[in-house]
């Protein structure tokens, strides 16, 4: 006597494969917004209409860009606080001895407001440029 075994469900034969593709597309559209792809051309990869949609089921939270993320703004800060210290050191010495070339001004006020002498000495012809 020989026992038939019914013959298996496709359902649930394609569920595994489901969960594989959805998987893959998941780890592929993080991977790609990671790296710097931009949003429409992923979106586009996975077929969404919207960006929004393809954020809001596929881009992962990755705790090296979040890392990245939180030093983003402070350096934008500290480098805005320094351009100001500069912009202040410069006005000063603009009133109290008139005028010594920006590059020199540059190698004596830079250190001051913890710049390097290129990076004060484009600010100052900036703030010159401005006045």
């Amino acid at each position: 006597m020989t026992i038939q075994t019914p013959p298996p469900d496709t359902a649930d034969q394609a569920a595994p494969l489901d969960a594989l593709l959805t998987d893959a597309a998941l780890d592929s559209a993080t991977q790609l917004l990671a790296a710097g792809t931009d949003l429409n051309t992923v979106a586009g990869r996975l077929g969404h209409a919207e960006g929004s949609t393809t954020l809001k089921f596929y881009a992962q939270f990755r705790r090296p860009a979040d890392q990245a993320a939180a030093i983003v703004i402070p350096s934008q800060l500290d480098g805005l606080r320094k351009k100001e210290r500069l912009r202040e050191l410069y006005y000063h010495h603009l009133s109290a001895s008139g005028g010594d070339g920006l590059a020199a001004l540059a190698a004596v006020i830079g250190p001051q407001a913890g710049l390097e002498e290129d990076t004060a000495l484009a600010w100052l012809t900036e703030f010159e440029a401005t006045d």
